[in-house]
């Protein structure tokens, strides 16, 4: 029982690291994010044309991007 015990928490652990590898090193993760924020900034750019730059200018002074 102790055997089947610890294969069965080894494959946890592997299956756990390698999905949190996978997904920290993917260029996927990062597309997405860009592709998501390149849709935001067209949407807010339709709907609010006027204050588009200004609204631009203050998020990047309080989110700066890495």
């Amino acid at each position: 029982m102790e055997s089947r015990q610890a294969e069965f928490l080894q494959h946890i652990w592997q299956v756990a690291g390698l999905s949190f590898l996978l997904y920290v090193r993917s260029p996927q993760s990062k597309e997405c994010d860009d592709r998501k924020e390149e849709k935001l900034d067209y949407i807010i750019e339709k709907l609010d044309p006027d204050n588009y730059k200004k609204l631009m200018n203050d998020w990047e002074q309080k989110y700066p991007k890495n």
